[in-house]
């Protein structure tokens, strides 16, 4: 397992809420053009900014390829200040709901004690079924209207 974790500017515990993000199928369309990358972050981003207190960690398969602080490029200065980390990947480990498990050792952090999540993602196979902490997207849309509706009310229920 690759090591990934909380940034440092956080120094107290936490309690607020992480969303933890992926890119392709929730960001932008999976397998769309590159020129589309990103077409959902105006709207994903408008939601953010109702709820400030909202962390977000980076859970996409991107978070493999590129540092954190190129992966915060994509997002406006506002939005990318409030990006705390990355999950770790694992490896070795079986692909039975990757995504849920990495989450799950992000959020072991000292600092993240009362910290509640919530997954914005596309694979519903990455979590356990009925995953009352996951935002499904349609992945030949991504995060439309109707995810973003969803994110609102989870966000809601979780302040």
């Amino acid at each position: 397992m690759r090591r990934a974790g909380v940034s440092s500017g956080y120094t107290h515990r936490m309690s607020l809420t992480l969303i933890f993000l992926d890119f392709d199928g929730v960001m932008h369309p999976a397998g769309c053009e590159t020129s589309r990358y990103f077409c959902n972050l105006e709207r994903f981003e408008a939601v953010l900014r109702e709820f400030p207190q909202v962390g977000v960690v980076i859970a996409s398969t991107w978070r493999n390829a590129y540092p954190l602080a190129e992966l915060k490029k994509n997002f406006s200065a506002d939005i990318a200040a409030r990006i705390v980390g990355k999950t770790p990947s694992w490896e070795d480990e079986g692909d039975e709901h990757i995504r849920f498990r990495e989450i799950g050792q992000f959020m072991k952090h000292p600092k993240l004690a009362n910290a509640r999540w919530i997954a914005v993602d596309d694979s519903d196979f990455e979590f356990p079924p009925g995953c009352a902490n996951l935002v499904l997207c349609d992945s030949a849309c991504g995060f439309d209207e109707t995810a973003a509706q969803a994110l609102r009310e989870k966000l809601v229920r979780a302040s």
